[in-house]
């Protein structure tokens, strides 16, 4: 078999972990709406670190991640309509309220996309199906000492620890069609006797969620605070860091529509050549999953033109459905920059501890003719394999 030869993919290597979709700056940049009508407002919910993890047991978030959502209406809506909205919407995301919906203790985001996710104190578990449209409400769970069930996902919980803090839009007039920037300053002021913070764009919210009439342009948020409030003893460590180092949220990104999480590169950013001949030189060849099966038009192989990608059948630059999976990237400065829909990060999780992998067409030589009958088990295979540089 020749190889299909994928050369120069050190640089793609390097550049595919720049590959996240942007920032959602304006409304415009968001990728999930939920909701109908004419009007617009956005929902940003922020995984960070406490400062001081007192009273609380709950593993830091996996990730520092802000995630905008969006949601339509027409006429009169509440920032508590919005969020059901949006929680029953988006599969991914899940929320632990209580008092029937007027406090929210913990969010959750199933940012391995495998579609498992739950939270468990360790007595008790509640699994996806124990939630109903994306919460689970007043549930016998301690939340100071609760986790995510899938240690991929982002989680966060707290009461007497660090808890999840409500904000709007200053003014609450809605009219921003950016997402509120807490500007320069590293922390929010806070007004002690109003029992509310600026940050920037943002104030924190006074009032409940079902208080926050939505308008054209309104924004609601939610950041983890810097500590857990003592009521009791303003000047304990965890009292200290809420009052003056709890933040608004930041930036966002866009939370991905449902179905486009896929692990695979989506589209080309930029190509720069040269590449191979053809049919070697097409730069979206390298986009959505590798091939498994593989189709030869050039009739190379006598029992038919369609073969399963093995040890020994590297990948053929076409799959059965005759969309190219190979390019030649040349060593003399070619370069593919692709984005992906998820993110791209450095986790041990990950199986056998791998962020990103790039899928060429290395293969074995093997002792006698194979075809899709054989039974691999038994094949005996000859030398080293033929890898690409």
């Amino acid at each position: 078999m020749n190889s299909k030869t994928v050369r120069g993919l050190a640089s793609f290597l390097g550049i595919a972990l720049l590959a996240w979709p942007g920032l959602a700056a304006t409304l415009d940049d968001i990728q999930f709406w939920t909701g109908s009508g004419t009007n617009r407002a956005g929902l940003v919910i922020q995984w960070n670190t406490p400062e001081v993890l007192n009273n609380t047991t709950v593993p830091v978030p996996l990730v520092d991640r802000a995630m905008a959502w969006g949601y339509r209406f027409d006429g009169v809506a509440t920032a508590s309509e919005m969020i059901a909205a949006v929680l029953a919407a988006d599969s991914r995301l899940f929320a632990i309220d209580a008092f029937g919906g007027a406090v929210f203790l913990g969010y959750g985001y199933d940012l391995d996309n495998d579609g498992h996710f739950g939270v468990t104190d360790g007595a008790r578990t509640f699994d996806s199906v124990d939630f109903t449209a994306g919460r689970l409400s007043n549930p016998v769970l301690t939340t100071d000492a609760s986790r995510a069930v899938d240690d991929g996902d982002l989680y966060w919980a707290g009461s007497s620890g660090s808890n999840w803090l409500l904000w709007h839009e200053q003014g609450r007039n809605g009219g921003f069609t950016s997402a509120p920037d807490r500007g320069s300053d590293p922390y929010w002021t806070y007004n002690s006797t109003m029992w509310t913070a600026d940050h920037g764009q943002w104030r924190l919210s006074d009032v409940g969620l079902s208080d926050i009439a939505l308008k054209d342009g309104s924004w609601v948020g939610w950041s983890i605070s810097a500590g857990g409030l003592d009521y009791f003893d303003p000047t304990s460590p965890g009292s200290v860091a809420w009052y003056e180092h709890s933040r608004a949220p930041a930036n966002p990104r866009p939370a991905p529509r449902l179905g486009t999480t896929c692990p695979f590169a989506a589209d080309v950013v930029v190509a720069s050549g040269p590449f191979g001949a053809e049919p070697y030189d097409d730069p979206t060849a390298v986009l959505g999953t590798p091939a498994t099966d593989i189709f030869d038009p050039w009739g190379e192989w006598p029992d038919g033109i369609e073969r399963r990608v093995k040890l020994v059948d590297a990948a053929c630059n076409l799959d059965p459905t005759q969309t190219k999976k190979l390019i030649t990237t040349l060593q003399n400065g070619s370069v593919v920059v692709v984005r992906f829909e998820q993110p791209v990060e450095d986790r041990s999780a990950h199986p056998y501890g791998i962020d990103l992998l790039v899928f060429g067409n290395a293969f074995f030589g093997s002792i006698g003719y194979v075809d899709d009958s054989t039974d691999m088990n038994a094949l005996m295979l000859t030398g080293d394999g033929y890898y690409e540089p």
